[in-house]
């Protein structure tokens, strides 16, 4: 028997969006919600706001539809069901509470209930009653960086499958990169490439042309190059981050970390305290447990062993196309191109465009003049 009751919220604007669109038009096509629908406004600011929500949904409820049809009530954007402000007080809770042994009791026949929101506690007692006699379709977003991103790459896989896309995972990931997890830009993201690649493959350059990065991740693309030993690429991203009014200072710095990063795995690489293994279209990394390993990973901050193991193996990858003198040598170059940007010797642009050509080459080069 199908249930009469569905529980939609999330974190995930989107995804919570699209299914309350998807459920809606499922439970109630258009052509009967001018009389079989009832929607009641969730987002209360204050208790009696809360309160009159409660009791309109009730009142939806318990009234049957037009000409005893069947009728669908929706309780949208709810706002109440946190431990803030309305959500903590007492009277509030005490109405959703009444809203809750309502469901418990069972609706009438022929009476559907959506309930929609964007943040929940799972202690409350509607949320509950809805576990127990319903349906719960729940989109979050992970808080930890690296399961959004798993999260992310999951959503885009689906997508591409459903637009009859045959995508490389490595690909899928690329599209993670520079978009961001909010899926409702990853949306957008999928739809471009499809319409643009039709019935052909995706290919990188598709992505990097097509794909806009978010802002928090706009420098990955030069920091990617500049791994790679890409001359004639990096200084195409550096041109485009430049075009979009990123500042060249944040970038040197951004590039300071990365080549700092590559560093710490190069030499582990080169004392046999981290190791590689290609599985598939991933590298796994392993650590030893040595006292030197220990030694050296404990005394660098970020500590290499708690970088998530997928961007370990990615820069560990990038860290063998250089030797630790290397390393070493444009770490030097990339402080001293800060510092000259800092008092202003030249254009910071330009700085930064010769630090990319004088590290990415790969002849011996000297210390700025």
């Amino acid at each position: 028997e199908s249930p009469s009751i569905w529980f939609i919220a999330g974190t995930d604007d989107y995804e919570v969006s699209r299914a309350l669109k998807e459920t809606i038009q499922t439970l109630c096509p258009p052509e009967e919600q001018a009389f079989g629908l009832e929607i009641v406004d969730g987002a209360a600011a204050t208790v009696d706001e809360a309160i009159a929500a409660v009791d309109r949904t009730l009142e939806a409820l318990r009234t049957v539809g037009y000409f005893d049809a069947s009728k669908l009530v929706c309780l949208r954007d709810v706002s109440f069901l946190t431990e803030d402000d309305p959500g903590k007080r007492a009277t509030v809770k005490e109405a959703v509470k009444r809203l809750a042994e309502e469901i418990r009791l069972g609706l009438p026949s022929g009476v559907k209930l959506i309930v929609h929101a964007l943040k929940v506690d799972k202690r409350s007692s509607l949320f509950k009653a809805c576990k127990e006699c319903g349906e719960l379709r729940l989109f979050d977003i992970p808080e930890q960086g690296y399961k959004a991103d798993e999260y992310a790459r999951e959503f885009v896989h689906r997508r591409f499958s459903e637009a009859g896309m045959k995508v490389s995972p490595g690909l899928e990931s690329l599209v993670v990169e520079r978009a961001g997890v909010d899926t409702r830009q990853l949306e957008q993201e999928v739809e471009k490439l499809r319409l643009f690649c039709g019935e052909n493959p995706v290919s990188e350059e598709a992505v990097f042309t097509l794909v806009a990065p978010c802002r928090e991740r706009m420098g990955w693309d030069l920091l990617d190059e500049y791994s790679r030993r890409d001359l004639v690429k990096a200084l195409q991203r550096l041109r485009q981050l430049l075009f979009m009014k990123n500042e060249p200072v944040g970038l040197i710095i951004q590039l300071q970390t990365r080549i700092r990063e590559l560093k710490i795995l190069r030499i582990a690489l080169d004392e046999g305290w981290l190791r590689l293994e290609k599985r598939g279209n991933w590298v796994s990394t392993s650590w030893s447990e040595s006292p030197e390993a220990q030694a050296f990973c404990g005394g660098v901050f970020p500590d290499p062993r708690r970088m998530n193991p997928f961007r370990c193996g990615i820069l560990a990858g990038y860290a063998s196309r250089y030797s630790v003198d290397e390393l070493q040598h444009h770490l030097e170059l990339a402080v001293e191109t800060h510092d000259q940007m800092l008092s202003g010797t030249a254009p910071a642009d330009l700085l930064l465009e010769r630090f990319l050509i004088h590290a990415i080459r790969k002849e011996p080069h000297a210390l700025y003049a």
